[in-house]
């Protein structure tokens, strides 16, 4: 069987390895961009693997009832969320540490706990007092003759644009 040039340099092209004929410089920058490259891919991968998922749910030391709405954050950071309608929140990328969680919510007393995230997945249930606050009297007077005064200013004005 009799095989053309073409055939055989096809062959041949195909079983032999392909050199590449690249100056000092040009292999430089190909080295350079590989590892910039492998560098952005650990360095995205990284914080991936080093998150945890804070979550749980908080209640009334009393009722055990859930409350809603309770604000959430790690003290001295930016960090912080609110707790749903349940009473449940969920802290979804934080970082491996200990933390001191403040929870604060109107009429509970607020409460600072130190919460140890080396785990992916970390449920931490908060029982809150409630605070009871003793307000002090208001009164409240009517001054007929002032109110007569300004009902007199006010009533020509909002005829007058009807």
């Amino acid at each position: 069987m009799s095989t053309t040039p073409l055939v055989n340099s096809l062959k041949m092209n195909c079983t032999t390895p392909m050199a590449y004929d690249l100056s000092n410089s040009e292999m430089i920058v190909l080295i350079k961009g590989t590892l910039l490259f492998l560098l952005f891919l650990w360095l995205v991968n990284t914080p991936a693997q080093s998150q945890s998922v804070l979550h749980g749910k908080i209640t009334d030391s009393k009722t055990q009832a859930a409350i809603p709405f309770v604000n959430l954050f790690f003290a001295n950071t930016l960090i912080g969320t609110s707790a749903n309608t349940e009473g449940e929140y969920t802290f979804p990328k934080a970082a491996y540490g200990k933390y001191d969680l403040v929870i604060s919510c109107l009429g509970y007393e607020r409460k600072q706990i130190t919460v140890d995230l080396s785990m992916p997945d970390k449920e931490v249930n908060i029982v809150l007092n409630p605070a009871v606050t003793q307000l002090k009297e208001i009164v409240v007077n009517s001054n007929d003759k002032e109110y007569k005064k300004q009902l007199k200013i006010f009533y020509p004005i909002s005829w007058a644009r009807r």
